[in-house]
């Protein structure tokens, strides 16, 4: 008598949170800006970096650099991170079957630790070696691997020795197929943003010593599509230093109180997840206090941030440090031009210093040894959001197609701050469109902060070779709706889609395809992921015997474990 065998893989994810709020009052579309806009203002529509907008017109304004949109202009990315010997002018215009899964986490996600129980001064000391950029334009992936790499020693899987390649990183965003950077790798600069959408692709992170520069190069697609961890969540803090615009100049209570929440929200983030990604301008380095300090700029009467030029990691606190700021407080950075600059490669910066911007955390899955809890993906945006949509009724979707039998077990989309989410997964699709088919399984939850979160759903689902199956996201906050998409290309990145993947329902009528909404302009694919395990399949040969004992001849089937 045959037996067929299935086994289940255990799935995990992780689902962060943090602290900010939408406003977006009667706006129907929000314009965001890769990496570099304030990870609050840009949705909120009280700082320059964000953008003003008449839908029936499609006439978008923001100040600060950041986006000019009217009619089908093409707006563009700053990419402001460069190295330090290309000074520090402003860079910003370089243009079936389940298995139910316990939900305990996703009911009470991580959260950062408060204010009351953060100490005065702290450091880092489980981090990994200083590193020198030489004379590239990579501060930008040397501060992500950085953190991935810190990340991963702060929940005790690895340890310091060894770290991320920061040319494997910029290598993969702009080689290969698919949606890509289009800059210089190794000096057309970076951001955040180019790092983190690279990063979820699972392009990267790799270790330095399986992947040396620049013996390993140039890498073959398949060595670009190596990761040794997941990135499980991208989150925007507060960006510290608003920028004043026309309509809405800041006093001094509202720029001391919203740094002192950016403040707070990088040493939360430092205490519980081990560093911060931050930028600011590179030059100017006090000898005497070895820190920085830049003032406010003032611009036609408007007090503006001072551009930032470099990227760095921060690993610790200290509230009584001195600068040449009015007050004590600074933040330690670790750089990335080598052990003879600073304090053997460290350096302080002042809470007040008007350069600091893009403050960003990596959390990385708890994988060991390259042994990952998703070894598939299904996603269509290579190079992460540039639009959000908010005020639409319904939800967006992508559907996708399985290669071979899979479980599919979690999700992965951007959400707003202080959001609130449904995700589904359903299959049985009528003529590939979502909201047709069998809902088979959800995931409800909050965010405290903007970014991108993986969330497993209540159960999971075995999907067929060849099926169809849609992941829909519902995201709200401030009771609009958000989402999330990749927008067109631009002078630094080609994007694509095609007819079949991305869809929206913008009335409650039902979903059509993206590339049949032109309103707005192209929205191209949603930023929406699925993970899953694939069954995989052996064949064995196994002895069937007759009723009375004799047995027959030898046959063989197949076992999906």
């Amino acid at each position: 008598m045959k037996r067929v065998v299935d086994g289940i893989c255990e799935l995990c994810a992780i689902l962060m949170k943090h602290k900010k709020k939408i406003e977006a009052a009667s706006l129907a579309l929000v314009l965001l800006l890769c990496g570099m806009q304030p990870a609050w203002a840009a949705v909120s529509g009280t700082d320059a970096g964000s953008a003003a907008v008449k839908v029936d017109e499609l006439e978008m304004k923001a100040s600060d650099g950041f986006i000019n949109v009217s009619g089908n202009e093409e707006w563009t990315m700053p990419l402001e991170l460069r190295s330090e010997s290309e000074g520090s002018a402003d860079r910003s215009k370089t243009t079936g079957d389940s298995e139910s899964v316990d939900v305990s986490a996703a009911e009470r996600p991580e959260r950062l630790v408060g204010a009351e129980q953060l100490p005065s001064s702290y450091r880092n000391e489980d981090v990994t070696p200083v590193r020198y950029q030489s004379s590239s334009a990579l501060c930008w992936a040397f501060a992500a691997t950085d953190n991935c790499r810190i990340n991963r020693i702060k929940s005790g899987v690895v340890d310091g020795r060894d770290n991320y390649s920061p040319y494997h990183l910029s290598y993969a965003a702009h080689n290969g197929t698919g949606d890509r950077w289009t800059n210089n790798w190794i000096n057309g600069g970076g951001n955040n943003y180019m790092a983190a959408s690279t990063l979820l692709n699972w392009e990267g992170p790799v270790l330095e010593s399986a992947c040396p520069y620049p013996d390993s190069f140039p890498l073959s697609e398949s060595l670009m599509k190596v990761s040794e961890t997941h990135l499980q969540s991208a989150l925007f803090l507060t960006e510290p230093v608003p920028n004043d615009t026309n309509s809405h100049r800041y006093t001094d209570d509202e720029r001391y109180n919203i740094r002192e929440k950016a403040i707070e929200e990088i040493k939360s983030a430092i205490y519980r997840y081990g560093s911060v990604s931050i930028s600011f301008a590179s030059g100017g380095l006090d000898n005497e206090t070895n820190s920085y300090y830049h003032a406010l700029t003032t611009q036609n009467g408007l007090r503006k941030r001072t551009a930032s030029t470099h990227a760095v990691v921060v690993t610790g606190w200290d509230d009584s440090y001195v600068t040449k700021a009015e007050n004590p407080g600074a933040l330690l950075i670790k750089n990335s031009y080598g052990t003879s600059y600073g304090d053997n490669g460290y350096a302080w910066i002042s809470y007040e210093d008007a350069s600091l911007t893009v403050p960003f955390v990596y959390v990385c899955a708890d994988s060991v040894n390259g042994e990952h809890e998703y070894t598939e993906q299904f996603g269509y945006d290579g190079c992460g959001f540039s639009i959000t949509m908010s005020g639409f009724v319904g939800g967006y979707a992508n559907v996708f197609t399985a290669k071979r039998p899979e479980m599919v077990g979690a999700a992965g989309f951007y959400m707003p701050a202080d959001g609130e989410y449904t995700v589904s997964l359903e299959r049985n699709l009528q003529d590939g469109v979502p909201g047709t088919g069998e809902v088979v399984a959800t995931a409800s939850g909050t965010t405290d902060l903007m970014g991108f979160y993986t969330v497993k759903f209540d159960k999971e689902v075995k999907i067929e070779s060849g099926e169809q199956f849609a992941v829909v996201v519902n995201a709200t906050s401030g009771g609009m709706t958000c989402q999330f998409y990749e927008g067109k290309s631009t002078s630094i990145k080609t994007v694509s889609s095609e007819r079949g993947q991305s869809f929206v329902d913008t009335d409650g009528q039902g979903y059509r395809d993206t590339q049949d909404v032109t309103k707005w302009g192209a929205f191209n694919n949603a930023c929406i992921k699925a993970y899953a395990n694939p069954l995989k399949a052996e064949r064995i040969r196994y002895r069937e015997l007759e009723l009375d004992g004799t047995a027959i001849l030898f046959k063989t089937s197949i076992i999906r474990s």
